[in-house]
């Protein structure tokens, strides 16, 4: 399959796809966010709730990544998906 473009349709034009790598971004951005706002908490139990879900984006992002991770593999080495 190919593009409009004559080039190969690869994984990354996958609507899915995209919208996962976009999900991943937004998730790791909110933990930056979330980070900087502990960082300026007034009080130590507000800074340790906003690290806390902090560091669930973070884990919601590494899920996600670590799924493309494997579809990339899986897509380079067909046999060996399983």
């Amino acid at each position: 399959m190919t593009s409009k473009r004559g080039e190969p349709a690869g994984l990354l034009s996958a609507p899915a796809v995209i919208e996962q790598l976009r999900q991943v971004a937004l998730h790791r951005e909110t933990a930056r966010l979330l980070d900087l706002r502990a960082s300026q908490a007034d009080t130590p139990g507000a800074a340790a709730s906003l690290r806390h879900r902090a560091d669930q984006r973070r884990i919601q992002a590494d899920r996600l990544a670590g799924s493309l991770h494997r579809l990339a593999a899986e897509s380079r080495h067909p046999s060996a998906g399983g």
